[in-house]
């Protein structure tokens, strides 16, 4: 699911008569496949593309020749089909929902590469295909086209109808929803489609029902690495044709059968159009599978989509939320040019909005008429750091140093209870402690120095009553964190995270710091070269050389990487070839993969803050992927996934006494006063560390609807840090 902070454009689509809804794909579309397909661990590259002529009245042909009732059914919910190449499939299907997870309405991209110049039946044979790695003598061949009517626009009306099955199953209460990974427990209606062939288990995950399930079912997958093999065709086929599946696609899942099922009932009983299997054995015709909606075994289904076109259209259900967004984005664009904004303001939108490029382009013509205001420079580099333009956000930032290198950000409760002075790196968003998004509302003032070499303080401090050091331990910030620590020995206020101990959280230093507590497990990691991972791709070398804990598989990323940029999951050394095609760099950092999924095949994350050693708990994540953000996890699409995060910020206490020993030590290991963990419990019940540090962000901008539990708990560490400080300082008799 997508959530858009740029509303109008899709608004604007949605508007347009149902055959005028075609387009090169958006930016926002693109990014949105292309994070999809890296968690998904496709090696396809969207980019949008514009649909040629040809292409264009294709597609316009193959919707206007569809039936009136599924027109009739799409106006109101498919915000457009899109062009792209790089999809990773024939085409995508996926839902635009505005900033609080109101769902505005559903997009499918089209990749135009695939349907360049196929014809029907060709397309449909080689999608078929796709499942099986191929052998000698095992072809399959698909007609849904007769003689005559073999075109493309066939080909576009079939792929079109199955992912119009998903847009139209999407929010409906004919089926769950495809984004929750586990499936609520409450009885299916007597309207919907999943009782048809499908049972719900024990842990949320469907199943089909007895006597409906077949030898290999799971292993099906059309456009990804194959588990099947082409002996098995003619076995398979068999079995399929035993049960309520039309096709070996619906077999794979509920929601494939779905629109699978309302693809072909639309194109073989509203449209009379032919779905025939041919296997060929060495070189002849071993078997044909086709008719199924003339089946008795189709009996129930048809009768489902028969009464599910009957009814009235359905729109998507909102809240009336969305002008508020609005108006705090213009508010803060009218405050960037006299206001420094930090980070908060920017992330609470990025929160809300999914998206701050038309926040982002405002400050920037507004900027191109104030070249020298530094603060709107600044806050313009925050914005373009915030929508992942890292090499202008930078360069943005440099602009704005040349004017100054002190940014004050005034407490929201005045008058404020305490001074900081925050030394930070000029860099992007993971460089510094982000210390204004845990203490927004709070009643601290906050003055921002950023740093150079030669002057790693600020050269006439300005009055604070505690100093932090927010900088991230780099190779360009060792040098300045060397020079400042006997700077600081002797500072007259407290100094907090002492520029001594911040090279502690570096991964590599870490992971070693961190061997050998009881009940806390942190792999080894490695920082290896470039060319001795080529060598171990290549068979030079081995994984034991570099040491001898290491095994397949492994966790690969570029030293400096942050927030999961170019992290992956490498099973063997060709994988370890492959990704350093895709991935520049000299240095990287390697350790050991240790799969922490529980019993229901989900992973959970948990954010633990330190502070002055006590834990408190800021997030849990939780996904069907190892690798885990909080941001793509679905926890704004899944209540039940809400409701377990919210169960364990209630009861962390426990959580922390389990693992006392554990978070006593990274907090007495790395010597920090305020730091984060990123964790997990592992199956043997340890604390398992994935990273330690001290520029983690902690907020509590989640929308208070969705989340009520988050604004209690997270209250709990803003109030936390402010006692730390206020004890801290309480010795102090005057501010510097």
């Amino acid at each position: 699911m997508m959530l858009t902070g740029l509303p109008t454009g899709w608004e604007q689509m949605l508007a347009r008569p149902l055959l005028q809804r075609l387009a090169p794909a958006p930016d926002e579309l693109v990014g949105f496949v292309a994070r999809y397909n890296a968690a998904t661990g496709s090696t396809a590259r969207p980019q949008a593309a514009a649909a040629a002529d040809d292409l264009l009245a294709d597609v316009r042909a193959a919707m206007e020749s569809l039936p009136p009732a599924v027109k009739r059914h799409l106006e109101p919910r498919l915000l457009g089909v899109f062009f792209m190449n790089g999809v990773g499939g024939s085409a995508i299907t996926d839902l635009v929902a505005y900033a609080n997870g109101d769902l505005l309405g559903a997009v499918v991209a089209i990749d135009t590469d695939v349907f360049s110049c196929r014809r029907a039946n060709e397309w449909a044979s080689w999608r078929e295909n796709t499942a099986f790695a191929p052998e000698p003598g095992a072809r399959l061949e698909v007609r849904i086209a007769r003689d005559g009517e073999d075109d493309r626009r066939a080909a576009l009306r079939y792929v079109l109808l199955h992912e119009f099955g998903h847009v139209l199953a999407s929010g409906s209460d004919a089926m769950p929803d495809w984004w929750q990974e586990r499936i609520p427990a409450t009885p299916f209606g007597q309207d919907s489609f999943p009782p048809l062939a499908w049972r719900r288990m024990a842990d949320g995950a469907m199943a089909p029902l007895a006597g409906q399930d077949f030898p290999l079912r799971e292993q099906i997958g059309l456009y990804s690495a194959p588990r099947l093999v082409g002996s098995q065709i003619a076995q398979i086929y068999r079995n399929l044709d035993d049960t309520v599946f039309p096709t070996l696609y619906a077999a794979s899942s509920v929601h494939e059968d779905f629109a699978e099922s309302f693809a072909t009932y639309v194109h073989a009983v509203l449209l009379d159009q032919p779905h025939e299997v041919r296997i060929h054995q060495d070189g002849r015709l071993a078997a044909a599978y086709g008719g199924f909606w003339t089946q008795p075994r189709s009996r129930a289904k048809a009768a489902f989509f028969e009464a599910f076109l009957a009814r009235p259209p359905q729109s998507f259900p909102r809240r009336e939320q969305h002008a508020e967004t609005a108006r705090r984005c213009g508010e803060v664009i009218a405050r960037s040019a006299g206001e420094f904004l930090g980070l908060a303001p920017f992330l609470r939108l990025s929160v809300e909005c999914g998206d701050l490029r038309h926040v982002a382009q405002a400050l920037l013509d507004r900027a191109a008429q104030e070249q020298d205001n530094a603060v709107l420079w600044m806050n313009l580099a925050t914005a373009f750091f915030s929508v992942n333009e890292r090499q202008l956000g930078l360069a943005i930032q440099q602009q704005a140093l040349q004017g100054g290198r002190l940014f004050h950000l005034p407490a929201s409760a005045q008058p404020a209870r305490c001074r900081v002075l925050v030394l930070m790196a000029p860099g992007d968003l993971a460089e510094n402690t982000p210390l204004d998004c845990l203490l927004e509302s709070g009643s601290i003032d906050l003055t921002l120095y950023y740093v150079t070499p030669e002057a790693p303080l600020p050269p006439a401090p300005p009055a604070h009553d505690a100093l932090l050091v927010a900088l991230s331990d780099t190779g360009k910030n060792r040098p300045i964190l060397e020079t400042l620590d006997p700077l600081l020995a002797d500072w007259s206020r407290p100094v907090i995270n002492r520029p001594r101990n911040i090279p502690n959280v570096e991964r590599n230093a870490a992971s070693v710091l961190l061997q050998g507590v009881p009940g806390l497990a942190m792999p080894l990691t490695h920082q290896v070269a470039r060319e001795r991972l080529e060598a171990v791709a290549g068979g030079a070398s081995s994984l034991g050389e570099l040491s001898e804990e290491l095994r397949f598989p492994i966790i690969l990323r570029p030293v400096g990487s942050h927030a999961g940029n170019d992290l992956d999951r490498i099973d063997d050394a060709p994988g370890i070839g492959a990704y350093l095609e895709k991935v520049p760099g000299g240095e990287f950092y390697l350790s050991r993969f240790v799969d922490y999924s529980g019993a229901d095949g989900l992973f959970r994350k948990y954010r633990i803050a330190l502070i002055a050693g006590e834990p408190f708990a800021c997030h849990m994540a939780i996904s069907s992927h190892w690798m885990v953000h909080y941001a793509n996890a679905g926890m704004y699409a899944d209540a039940a996934k809400r409701a377990e995060e919210a169960a364990f910020m209630e009861a962390f206490d426990a959580f922390a006494r389990r693992h006392r020993t554990a978070l006593d030590a990274i907090a007495r290991c790395c010597g920090l006063d305020y730091l984060c963990v990123d964790c997990a419990e592992s199956r043997e019940g340890e604390l398992l560390v994935f990273e330690v540090d001290h520029a983690m962000v902690v907020h509590a901008m989640d929308p208070e609807d969705m989340f009520p539990h988050k604004q209690v708990h997270m209250l709990k560490v803003r109030q936390a840090f402010e006692a730390f400080l206020f004890a801290l300082t309480a010795r102090e008799s005057q501010p510097l």
